[in-house]
């Protein structure tokens, strides 16, 4: 049997974020403005199939898969890559400090406008603008500026995604990310979750603050981004 982080956004978004679902019995996506992410039920050309039927007009979705898939002709694929998979094992932590930095707290709804801008400028991978409604999201703030940021986005049973992990280019260095990881990760434990987080193999500097926390890789997964070939040509 496959793992469920296997497909990790499938089993999110037929469990415990079915409520961020759009789609059909054979694929499934989040809505644009929480995630690009879509998924199918199988790698079978029906649910590949389905899956032209649930792109947002105009739009794009991107599928984490364990197999490098051919995609029907309907389906134009804009992006491939290779992402990743790392998880992290209740001890990894265990020499870590979890004290939260001065200025660290809950993110809210009102602090969007600051996150947006902090993801605009440090590029950490998708977010939207109602991303942070799918989990809980920590920042830490100086001078009344958001300078560091990590949350929950994937939620399947018995694990928890770390995304949107970032720091403002004049604060790295200072161990601010870990931090926010760390705590993180630590509330995931203590709910009987295990953390697991997404990374291209080309981010040398994220790859070693994961590393140093305890994540170690699971899995490679294959990344396609792909529209409808009518539109997108």
């Amino acid at each position: 049997m496959s793992h469920p982080l296997d497909r990790c956004i499938w089993h999110a978004l037929s469990g415990p974020q079915a409520t961020f679902a759009h789609g059909n019995a054979w694929a499934l996506r989040y809505d644009a403005e929480y995630a690009p992410f879509a998924a199918t039920r199988d790698d079978s050309g029906s649910s590949l199939s389905a899956l032209h039927d649930i792109v947002p007009p105009n739009g794009r979705v991107a599928l984490f898969t364990r197999e490098r898939l051919s995609f029907p002709e309907r389906l134009a694929v804009i992006r491939r890559a290779e992402v990743m998979q790392m998880t992290l094992a209740p001890d990894g932590l265990a020499a870590h400090d979890l004290t939260l930095p001065p200025g660290a707290r809950a993110l809210e709804p009102d602090d969007v406008p600051a996150m947006l801008d902090l993801v605009a400028l440090t590029h950490p991978g998708p977010f939207a603008r109602r991303t942070a409604a799918l989990g809980r999201f920590l920042g830490v703030f100086a001078g009344g500026t958001l300078i560091a940021m990590a949350g929950e986005r994937m939620k399947l049973d018995g694990f928890v995604e770390i995304s949107a992990v970032c720091t403002h280019p004049d604060h790295r260095g200072q161990g601010l990310a870990a931090a926010l990881i760390a705590t993180l990760a630590c509330a995931a434990f203590e709910r009987g979750e295990t953390p697991f987080l997404h990374a291209f193999p080309d981010n040398a500097t994220a790859l070693g603050v994961y590393r140093k926390l305890g994540f170690a890789m699971r899995a490679v997964l294959h990344l396609a981004s792909v529209a409808r070939a009518a539109e997108h040509a």
